[in-house]
């Protein structure tokens, strides 16, 4: 929550200096109206990472705790799972069911403590799909695969850079005397939002 409260804040007083600097014309403000642009996007784009990062943890959660712990073929799955969710694992086990697992290099295996836990998902991840080809998104931002999380950032990143174009061209045609500088930077921020979608029509549909 602390997190969103700071990047409302900066996304505020962005649109705040935005409004002033239209009809001021100051190019020092100008500047720091168009950092903090900048800023509060990228704070949006990480709060939005973290909130569908959480929900791909909580559906593979849910995906894994369903297998069933008898089949031999879960084994390895289930003893790295449970060391992520910190019971009790023998630690002998854990490394030699992570040494046939080739996404783990023999640092990580050797010191399994010392991996970043969200990597260490990513990793159960990925060989939890190898094992069961199910529809687990396996990456959030440069996944072509067509699932929901892609789709989902495709499609807000897409409307939000069209409606910032958009207001922005009506800004700079009826406010009188704008400030170039300002709005080519603005075209430049919300432009940007359209390359995932862009990229995803290429690399998808074509």
């Amino acid at each position: 929550m602390k997190k969103v409260i700071a990047v409302s804040t900066i996304n505020i007083t962005a649109f705040v200096l935005l409004i002033i600097e239209i009809f001021v014309k100051d190019m020092t403000m100008g500047v720091i109206t168009f950092l903090l642009w900048l800023l509060s996007l990228f704070g949006w784009l990480y709060l939005l990472y973290a909130k569908l990062s959480q929900i791909r943890i909580e559906r593979f959660s849910e995906k894994i705790e369903a297998l069933d712990r008898t089949d031999l073929k879960y084994v390895g799955l289930l003893a790295m799972y449970d060391y992520l969710k910190g019971n009790s694992v023998d630690p002998t086990f854990l490394q030699e069911q992570m040494k046939k697992v080739y996404f783990f290099t023999k640092k990580e295996y050797s010191f399994p403590e010392k991996i970043k836990k969200s990597d260490f998902y990513d990793k159960v991840i990925y060989y939890y799909l190898t094992l069961t080809h199910d529809a687990i998104p396996n990456s959030f931002f440069w996944d072509w695969n067509e699932n929901y999380y892609t789709w989902r950032f495709i499609f807000l990143t897409f409307v939000s850079g069209v409606v910032g174009i958009a207001l922005s061209v009506v800004c700079y045609h009826y406010i009188p005397h704008p400030n170039d500088v300002l709005y080519t930077a603005l075209y430049f921020i919300f432009g940007a939002l359209l390359i995932p979608g862009i990229a995803k029509f290429f690399g998808h549909f074509l």
